[in-house]
């Protein structure tokens, strides 16, 4: 995905139904990129045009991989049923001048070709085996790397370490999260010596599942004793 003109990011993430998304705000407005696979860029991060943004894909609310696009003007009509943004279509694409028909004032011009066709010239050889090197084909070993190859694989380079960098990150705040969590489940559990995971779900205001988590983790680390099975489980300080 690319960005499709320079702006600063205004998020990048998980965005619900959206999936992973990046928006971007520009001096015209918004534009939106969601249900990406994944992103290389961080909140206030300047892009410019054609850049790198992250890679499509099907997260979120979809049916099958595709690209979420939109564009949301400055002082947007947010009652025209789509929250303010409107179609991208007309601003997609490049005007380019159209060819000037020749008048009748300046006729075209026939050029002579008698004289290439009374004349007989050689057809170029083919380039013989030997001049080929093993393992390539004539067209391969005729045709240089342009610059523009070598600029792609440093973006990718680029925007693959982005990626690592926020996937690292990503873990790490993931990880202190935890930590916290289950360090206030401790303290709480020192001054009630009885809770269960009921407790833990209203204090922490998380699923059932992940209270089970975080309440057997403390029990693993031996921080804090289990009595009862199923519903009646208590954990004991």
């Amino acid at each position: 995905m690319l960005a499709c003109d320079e702006g600063v990011v205004t998020q990048a993430g998980d965005n619900g139904d959206f999936g992973i998304s990046i928006t971007i705000k520009h001096s015209w407005g918004v534009s939106i990129y969601s249900h990406l696979h994944s992103f290389g860029l961080l909140v206030n991060d300047h892009v410019s045009k054609a850049q790198v943004i992250g890679l499509s894909g099907r997260t979120g609310f979809v049916t099958g991989p595709h690209l979420h696009f939109g564009i949301q003007p400055i002082n947007p009509d947010t009652i025209n049923g789509y929250l303010g943004y409107i179609n991208p279509a007309p601003y997609l694409g490049e005007k380019k001048e159209k060819p000037q028909a020749p008048t009748q004032s300046e006729p075209q011009q026939t050029p002579d070709l008698s004289g290439e066709l009374s004349e007989e010239k050689p057809i170029s050889p083919l380039p013989s085996e030997t001049s080929v090197k093993d393992g390539q084909s004539p067209e391969s070993s005729q045709i240089p790397q342009s610059p523009q190859d070598e600029v792609q694989k440093e973006a990718v380079a680029m925007f693959d370490a982005r990626i690592k960098e926020n996937s690292m990150k990503g873990n790490q705040v993931k990880k202190e999260k935890r930590d916290e969590a289950i360090q206030r489940i401790y303290t709480f559990a020192q001054v009630k010596k009885r809770i269960t995971n009921e407790h833990v779900r209203d204090l922490l205001h998380i699923s059932q599942s992940t209270a089970s988590d975080y309440l057997s983790d403390l029990v693993n680390r031996g921080m804090l004793k289990v009595e009862g099975k199923g519903k009646a489980t208590v954990y004991l300080f």
